[in-house]
């Protein structure tokens, strides 16, 4: 009887032995942390800012606090160590009770900085019981609103750093176990072009009679196929809308993960894309993207920058026409550099 309790006594102390030894090692690494629970745009356009604490911080243990539906895009953004998933929408809904449980959850204690790129209650609330060496949280109206959101967001660590702050371009690393496999998986052909059309906000969107005379001149004019991508009951509705003038494309709405579809659009021959998160995406994989802009105070702040991203910008006369003759002046421009 006394042997096996003093088994089970070293047993126990080896565990916990093993635990503050794990402890330990986790807290010897800095912990910076990202907090931006919102779309797969604001997500992605975190990532110059990541690129940038790796290079000052390059031992840093790099954590991004992302709602569920975006953890992919997080995930596999260069720099990003872990992701941890605030489900806003789900187990941790609600703006009173849930950030405090959240906090306590939260696997990281000793944090030596904290970057809310989009500040609200819960992240603030969150932030402050996590009670990091550094917190920076800078209101909207802290920068001039002729600055592009990355930039906006690199500039936060100047706060924590007196040194020079570069412009990366956003990355998206597809994972390996994704990567090529889209092609088979949907029965893609081996020249498409990838059409986006709607966004969360409907004055951003593409109008129907522009999308389905653009598919019809990708259809006629190029030979390409037109892949239509896209989430949410309102783009269902849309692409049906589509079907009943135009059945001449391939449907994957709903039916891909975010590392799916950047996948099928790292294939493609390009993206053309309206004001919206999937734009972002194309352009954080270098492919050509034609985004049009049906906002104009938008553009400013959120349309890729032609100096680090291979896209063109379409603001007015947006005519499938239009649309279709930038983007094909954007590919042929490609395939002359490229040779």
């Amino acid at each position: 009887m006394w042997y096996n309790f003093s088994k089970k006594r070293k047993l126990i102390c080896s565990i916990f032995r093993v635990y503050r030894e794990r402890e330990r090692e986790r807290e010897s690494r800095k912990t910076i942390v990202i907090f931006n629970i919102y779309g797969l745009g604001d997500v992605l356009l975190n990532n110059s800012l990541c690129q940038n604490i790796k290079n000052f911080y390059p031992d840093s243990r790099l954590v991004f606090v992302a709602d569920k539906p975006f953890e992919e895009a997080a995930k596999y953004q260069k720099g990003v160590d872990e992701v941890v998933v605030y489900d806003k929408n789900g187990k941790n809904k609600g703006s009173i009770i849930a950030p405090l449980l959240f906090a306590l959850k939260f696997p990281y204690k000793n944090i030596f900085a904290i970057f809310i790129t989009y500040r609200n209650g819960r992240s603030l609330t969150i932030a402050r019981i996590l009670r990091p060496k550094h917190l920076f949280a800078v209101k909207k109206e802290k920068y001039p609103v002729d600055i592009k959101i990355q930039e906006k967001h690199n500039k936060m660590l100047t706060l924590l750093v007196d040194k020079e702050i570069k412009n990366y371009p956003i990355c998206y690393n597809i994972p390996d176990c994704i990567k090529n496999t889209t092609k088979n998986k949907f029965s893609l052909p081996d020249k498409y072009v990838v059409l986006c059309c709607i966004s969360k906000k409907v004055s951003k969107d593409m109008p129907l009679n522009t999308t389905v005379d653009l598919i019809r001149k990708i259809n006629s004019e190029t030979g390409y196929t037109v892949v239509f991508i896209g989430a949410g009951s309102n783009t269902k509705q849309y692409a049906e809308e589509i079907e009943k003038c135009e059945n001449n494309f391939i449907n994957l709405t709903n039916k891909t993960t975010i590392s799916e579809l950047a996948d099928i659009i790292s294939n493609s021959i390009g993206l053309i894309s309206v004001d919206t998160g999937v734009m972002h995406l194309g352009a954080s994989l270098q492919v050509p993207v034609a985004a049009v802009f049906y906002e104009q105070q938008s553009i400013t702040c959120w349309a890729p920058s032609k100096e680090l991203y291979n896209c063109t910008i379409i603001s007015n006369s947006q005519t499938a026409e239009n649309i279709l003759s930038a983007f094909q002046k954007l590919i042929q421009k490609e395939t002359v550099q490229a040779e």
